[in-house]
């Protein structure tokens, strides 16, 4: 089937082959499997929710140029007013490429650098984490980062290191003169016995339609514990700002993740996340809001795979959409055989404030193995069933429009609550306080 995705992608990299081909033999043989793979708007599962828009009016251009030293920010603009620049760790990649420039480490126990400069240096001690599993390998888009990432961050947590202060990752893109499609790779690995929190957001400055397509890669090695904010998409021009995200988290014996994440109406995110518990007494847990509106929407597809005995698993999903807004879960939990003492929960629950919204949710379980207590369960309404509790509120003499708001933060606040900053947590429900329109 003619693909102008497919057809536009590997006519640009043929005609830029000294900058996507020649210098590697892995992105040539990457690039031969991407030829050969169905475009993904052709019937691959993992894009029946992506806006067939994105790939029939496909005009971006690869953006391949490290303009980071040209470029200049106040990095504080990105960074919550209450945050002290000089008590916190700070990464910034901007266009895809690390910037050494803006980004500043003051934890002794915490390396951030060019994933492009560790590949280059010491390619022997991170290559075995390169798209470690199988699925990575059938998903074009995945491949595709492979080839066209020019850069990306490597990050490392090292062993027996307890990281106090919190870790900023702020990818920007900035003003173009071209709609482009802009690639990176993130690599952390949390050493033996090590401790961290990492704050990931999304910036675009650019007036152009941009997408980002990200890879990341984590891998905890044992009796690690990691906390994770991936947090909203932010388009500060209030552009056209698309988002394609493959994430691959590894945890191992011991270990612990929890993973919040957060999109707050951006025009179209699409996430899959795999987590893969490989150890014994290996924990996840994850919390996941959505809040969108007008056409926009937000796909989140998500696995958790149990490949160790006496591993957990939680997570709790709760989403809002309003006018045509479109929010879809797919979330599987997959125990293997001979995998035993399993305990694995998941919990979906959506509310439509209109008619034209949708949420959609498709929860999973694949068991191979006996001794294990799993649960999972969705449910979706609307906002009439809280008559009650609205007239309870306007009695008391506060607004429609307030009581309305109340109500839908009370609904959020299960996964607000899992926020351990108290500032941060009140940044972000303010946040979408001023997002919701009536």
């Amino acid at each position: 089937m003619e693909s102008k995705f497919k057809d536009k992608i590997i006519n640009s990299i043929e005609a830029n082959k000294d900058i996507f081909l020649i210098p590697s033999s892995l992105r040539r043989e990457y690039f031969r499997l991407f030829k050969k793979m169905d475009s993904p708007e052709n019937g691959h599962l993992d894009f029946k929710n992506t806006p067939k828009s994105f790939f029939e009016k496909f005009d971006y251009d690869l953006f391949s140029k490290n303009n980071t030293a040209e470029e200049h920010l106040n990095i504080t603009d990105f960074l919550p007013k209450y945050v002290n620049i000089n008590e916190v760790n700070i990464v910034v990649l901007i266009n895809g490429y690390f910037s050494e420039k803006y980004s500043k480490i003051i934890s002794e126990n915490l390396i951030a650098k060019s994933l492009t400069q560790k590949v280059d240096d010491e390619y022997i001690d991170v290559e075995q984490y390169f798209l470690m599993y199988v699925e990575q390998h059938e998903n074009p888009l995945s491949v595709l980062n492979t080839i066209l990432a020019m850069d990306g961050l490597f990050l490392e947590i090292k062993e027996n290191a307890y990281i106090k202060e919190p870790i900023y990752i702020l990818s920007i893109i900035t003003e173009q003169e071209k709609n482009y499609l802009f690639n990176q790779k993130l690599l952390i690995l949390a050493q033996k016995n090590s401790q961290a929190t990492i704050i990931e957001r999304k910036i675009s400055l650019a007036n152009q339609r941009t997408t980002l397509l990200q890879v990341k890669e984590q891998h905890q090695a044992e009796n690690s514990h990691i906390d994770y904010y991936d947090l909203t998409d932010i388009s500060e021009n209030n552009i056209e700002f698309t988002t394609l995200n493959g994430n691959e988290y590894v945890v191992d014996k011991n270990s612990n993740f929890n993973l919040f994440t957060l999109d707050i109406n951006p025009a179209f995110s699409r996430s899959q996340t795999n987590l893969r518990l490989i150890g014994e007494n290996a924990e996840t847990n994850i919390n996941s809001f959505a809040f969108v509106d007008h056409k926009n929407i937000v796909d989140n597809k998500t696995l958790m795979e149990h490949k160790a005995s006496n591993s957990k698993c939680s997570q709790r999903v709760k989403a809002i959409a309003d006018k045509e807004g479109k929010f879809f879960f797919d979330g599987k939990i997959e125990i293997r055989e001979n995998i035993n003492k399993i305990e694995a929960h998941q919990n979906t629950r959506g509310i439509t404030l209109s008619d034209d919204a949708t949420i959609i949710c498709d929860p999973q379980l694949e068991i191979y193995a006996d001794d294990v207590v799993c649960t999972h369960g969705a449910a979706i309404g609307s906002n009439d069933s809280d008559d009650e509790l609205l007239f309870y509120l306007q009695s008391r003499g506060i607004s429609e429009k307030e009581s309305k708001k109340m109500l839908l933060i009370a609904f959020a606040g299960e996964i607000y609550d899992k926020i351990k900053n108290e500032e941060l947590r009140k940044e972000l429900i303010d946040e979408f306080n001023n997002s919701i329109k009536f």
